[in-house]
């Protein structure tokens, strides 16, 4: 046969295995579409309910490669306050909600309180604005409302009389949304709120806190008081190693705005955040 008559052969073929192609081609992407929706991140509502019962006073962090959720034990005051920096857009404010989140839906108002200081109300409201939430929070405040001030205080004054054995009560997940607003008050104030970070999670008064990495590595002063520390993607390893303590963090391999990494005992966990369900 010609090398014409073969090539008329190869084209003629092609033309008439095209629509099978095409059509099998549709299949493997709408297959490889629905196989990363089923492997994606679970919402949260599905997670609290794979994992009833959920340990007593324990909050959902997120969902690890492994299917199995990551908890933050509120029992264990040794954990600290907890730290969740990464660069613009990795998802900070987002880990943040998912922690109120879960302990809204999971606990009781007599169990659980919180509070939340942000640059940013609008944020907040669509998961503490209900009346059904009202019992659980005790406002979503601006970093300069003379309010602000005067709920680190309150807060402070529970947690003192708590050591000493009085006014047992919720645990309250103190929300601080973008920490470099400190930075505006009075001295006296920024003192009482380092403490808090330093000795709250001892009378059950948890900060949460939000920073981004660029400012973190000048905000030393505060971000050393953090013993657990939730990573998003941050480009720069050396900012990466500095804020996560521990080399190897991966976190410029992060998949930004839902993926996060913690160092849990010897190694690094990579976790998802859950989908919300508002």
């Amino acid at each position: 046969m010609s090398e014409m008559n073969l090539l008329n052969l190869a084209v003629d073929t092609y033309n008439r295995l095209l629509p099978e192609l095409r059509q099998k081609l549709n299949q493997e992407r709408q297959t490889t579409w629905t196989r990363a929706t089923a492997l994606g991140t679970p919402r949260l509502s599905q997670m609290l309910e794979q994992i009833q019962p959920v340990p007593f006073q324990t909050i959902i962090i997120g969902d690890c490669q492994d299917g199995l959720p990551f908890l933050f034990d509120l029992t264990q005051p040794e954990n600290g306050a907890v730290l969740v920096t990464g660069d613009a857009n990795c998802g900070k404010t987002y880990q943040l909600q998912v922690m109120v989140e879960s302990a809204l839906r999971l606990y009781s108002p007599h169990q659980v309180q919180t509070a939340v200081i942000t640059e940013h109300p609008e944020d907040w409201k669509a998961i503490l604005a209900s009346p059904s939430r009202s019992k659980y929070c005790h406002g979503i405040h601006s970093w300069h409302d003379r309010q602000t001030t005067n709920l680190v205080l309150e807060l402070v004054s529970l947690a003192e009389d708590r050591r000493n054995g009085r006014r047992r009560g919720a645990q309250v997940l103190l929300v601080i949304d973008d920490l470099p607003g400190v930075l505006d008050w009075d001295y006296e104030v920024q003192v009482n709120l380092h403490w808090l970070l330093q000795y709250g999670p001892q009378s059950g008064v948890w900060p949460l806190v939000s920073i981004g990495a660029s400012q973190a590595q000048e905000m030393h002063y505060w971000v050393d008081v953090f013993r657990t520390r939730l990573l998003g993607r941050i480009d720069s390893m050396t900012l990466a190693n500095d804020l996560g303590l521990f080399e190897g963090n991966r976190c410029a391999q992060l998949n930004a705005p839902h993926e996060f990494i913690v160092w849990i005992g010897s190694d690094w966990i990579t976790y998802d955040l859950p989908a919300l369900d508002h």
